[in-house]
């Protein structure tokens, strides 16, 4: 068999055989019963019995397997995302590593502890495979797959249209409230759920304390990195537009109201990341007449003066930086 061929064949069997490990959700099982039943064609049964431990071999040092006597599985989610990911590269027979020929390294690295921190080497793989197979034509496929529920709630402040955000510290960003569709629910159920966890203020229950209408019939769907597991996730957003029958909405210290011109920049104006603009076009171009069509969700008060030397003064939880936005100060200190 011709070398080229022979690449290609083994090329294909570690892919499958990968995509064969079970997840830390399920039983382990022996090398042997992983690779049974993989396509062998011109394979000899003890030659991919060979590449199946040499390339167990090689996980092991990755640290990505868990060992149960003589059986394995991925230690957790994110090694479970990292061998969807590693099969693509083999199926596809793209490099993951490239310019060995370069020289020099004196110069530090953004990502100076890349191998103390598992999951930025897959954000790393991740983001390539997606550039990579945007630039070969080729079908990028994915590692993860997450419907979410998302919840517009909206309000009229300084007569600019504002939509209730909440900063999640994984992945350090603004985003709409609303999360992860669970296996056993519908989207509608996981909207009802996101919607009492995320407003925690308030015992919210539906119809009395609101209504939700759907937005959209299909998911909208957006394959890309994700912010928090670095895998390669296919989206499938799920929109519910929120009516508020409560007179106040309590907000925890994470809420935030943002308006449609800064999510349509990404940031606060105080320079605080806000989720993908391009994700919130999408929205935008599957609403009926889009965000600003939306009816309002609550009528809410003009922010006092402690609600906007708040906003002026903004801490980034964990790193102890404090970011004054001296324009907002200027205005809350006039109270204007």
């Amino acid at each position: 068999m011709e070398s080229t061929n022979y690449d290609l064949l083994v090329g294909s069997f570690i892919a499958a055989f990968l995509r064969k490990i079970p997840s830390d959700l399920e039983p382990p099982k022996t090398i042997d019963e992983i690779a049974e039943g993989l396509r062998y064609d011109q394979l000899e049964a003890n030659q991919a019995h060979g590449i199946a431990i040499a390339m167990v071999s090689v996980l092991k040092c990755f640290g990505v397997l868990e060992w149960h006597e003589n059986k394995i599985r991925a230690k957790s989610q994110m090694p479970t995302y990292f061998l969807q990911s590693l099969s693509w590269y083999f199926d596809n027979r793209v490099t993951i590593f490239t310019d060995w020929a370069r020289t020099g390294t004196a110069r530090e690295i953004a990502l100076t502890n890349l191998l103390d921190a598992s999951p930025y080497f897959l954000k790393v793989m991740e983001e390539r495979r997606l550039r990579v197979a945007r630039e070969e034509n080729i079908e990028s496929g994915h590692s993860r797959s997450q419907p979410v529920a998302t919840l517009l709630i909206k309000t009229i402040q300084a007569s600019k249209q504002c939509f209730l955000h909440q900063w999640d510290t994984k992945a350090e960003q603004y985003q709409l409230i609303g999360g992860k569709v669970r296996p056993t629910e519908s989207p509608v159920e996981a909207a009802r759920r996101e919607l009492r966890e995320e407003i925690s203020e308030h015992d919210l229950v539906h119809e009395r304390d609101y209504e939700l209408t759907p937005l959209n019939d299909s998911p909208i769907k957006l394959k890309d990195v994700s912010r928090t597991y670095g895998a390669l996730t296919a989206y499938e957003f799920w929109l519910f537009s929120v009516t508020l029958k409560i007179p106040i909405i309590k907000q925890a210290d994470i809420d935030r109201w943002i308006s449609l011109d800064e999510m349509n920049v990404g940031s606060t104006d105080a320079g605080r990341k806000i989720a993908d603009p391009a994700l919130y076009r999408k929205f935008n171009a599957k609403i009926p007449n889009g965000f600003e069509g939306l009816s309002v969700s609550i009528e809410t008060k003009r922010k006092n003066f402690c609600e906007s030397l708040k906003e002026s003064l903004e801490v980034k939880a964990g790193y102890g930086i404090l970011k004054i936005n001296l324009k907002k100060l200027a205005k809350s200190l006039l109270g204007r």
